[in-house]
């Protein structure tokens, strides 16, 4: 579920990404963190950049998304914030 920081960013992103970024693609990169193992953790990633791109579509922004699992943790995962911190979306502008 997105939180409602994360929404708040879905609000205004597609008006900065139309207005800044218009030959630009668009990619979302789901994570996890180290919890769980990879046959749960990749799904579960690929579901989440999912969810963002949906958001993002439902405003005409052209979006691909993509899950990493645990990989390329931000904070640790040996405490409950480092964890938190590692289940994310990051949003990606490409050049073509």
């Amino acid at each position: 579920d997105l939180d409602l920081k994360a929404l708040a960013y879905l609000e205004r992103l597609p008006r900065f990404l139309a207005k800044d970024y218009t030959t630009e693609k668009v990619v979302i990169l789901g994570y996890t963190d180290s919890d769980g193992g990879p046959a749960v953790n990749k799904p579960l990633s690929k579901d989440r950049a999912n969810e963002v791109a949906k958001v993002l579509r439902e405003s005409s922004i052209d979006t691909r998304a993509g899950g990493l699992g645990s990989s390329f943790p931000v904070d640790s995962n040996n405490t409950e914030s480092g964890k938190a911190k590692n289940r994310r979306a990051e949003v990606w502008v490409v050049k073509p």
